[in-house]
C-alpha cells in the first residue's frame, strides 16, 4: 500500500510517519520516499529513531535513487550517463542537422552561444515533462505566425538533439520520465489500488517535522 504524508511545514509529517513504520510488522516492506536532497538526513533520522539493527531492513529513496534502484531490479539498460560538455556538442550537431528547415533561427544557429540557448530551453522542457512531439502541436495551435514559427523551429531541434542523445547516451533530466515508464511496466508497489493520502494540519499534537 503506497500512503501519502502531505502538510505543511512544521505540522507533524516526520512523527507521523514513523508511527506508521512502528506499526509495521515487517519492516522489510517500508520504503520511504523523500526528496532526493534530503535522503541522507531521513537515513540518520531513521537510524537514531530505530536503531542500526531496524534501520537496515527500511529503505530511503529520493526519486533519482529510486529510479537507479529499479532500473537494476528489472535489468533496464543502461546508457552512458551524458555530461554538459557533450550536450553541447549534440545540440550544435541537432541544429546543424535541421539548419536547412529553419527561417528564424537559420543565422542565430550559426552562432557559438546558441547550443547554450536552446540546451536552457530544453532543460525546461524536460523539467515540465514536455517532448518534442508535445512542442510540436503546440505550434500548430499558436496563432501568431511569428511565435508560432519559433516554437516549430524551437521542437525541430529539440527532436534532432533528443534523437542524437537516445543513440549513445542516458539524459539525467529524462529520470523521471523513465522511472515513471518503468512503474507503469512493473508492479513495484503492490496493492496500489489501495492508495491512502494522509492530510495533517497544524492542530496535530507533536510538531515534529
Amino acid at each position: 500500500m503506497i500512503q501519502f504524508f502531505c502538510g505543511r511545514n512544521g505540522c507533524g509529517k516526520t512523527f507521523a510517519v514513523y508511527q506508521h513504520i512502528r506499526s509495521e510488522q515487517n519492516l522489510k516492506n517500508v520504503i520511504l520516499i523523500v526528496p532526493d536532497q534530503s535522503t541522507f538526513m531521513n537515513e540518520k533520522k531513521i537510524l537514531n529513531e530505530f536503531g542500526a539493527a531496524a534501520a537496515s531492513d527500511i529503505r530511503v529513496f529520493g526519486l533519482e535513487r529510486l529510479y537507479e534502484y529499479l532500473s537494476e531490479l528489472y535489468n533496464e539498460k543502461h546508457k552512458q550517463r551524458i555530461d554538459d560538455g557533450a550536450k553541447t556538442v549534440l545540440m550544435s550537431l541537432a541544429a546543424e542537422e535541421v539548419s536547412d528547415k529553419l527561417e528564424l533561427y537559420a543565422k542565430k544557429a550559426m552562432k557559438a552561444d546558441f547550443a547554450e540557448l536552446m540546451l536552457s530551453a530544453v532543460n525546461e522542457y524536460q523539467l515540465c515533462a514536455i517532448s518534442p512531439k508535445i512542442l510540436s502541436e503546440t505550434a500548430e495551435k499558436i496563432q501568431d505566425e511569428h511565435l508560432k514559427q519559433k516554437v516549430k523551429e524551437s521542437a525541430m531541434i529539440y527532436a534532432a538533439y533528443d534523437a542524437l542523445v537516445n543513440q549513445a547516451y542516458s539524459d539525467p533530466n529524462d529520470d523521471l520520465t523513465r522511472l515513471y515508464e518503468i512503474l507503469c511496466l512493473h508492479d513495484f508497489f503492490h496493492n496500489e489500488a489501495d492508495r491512502k493520502s494522509t492530510r495533517l494540519n497544524s492542530s496535530h499534537p507533536n510538531p515534529s517535522r
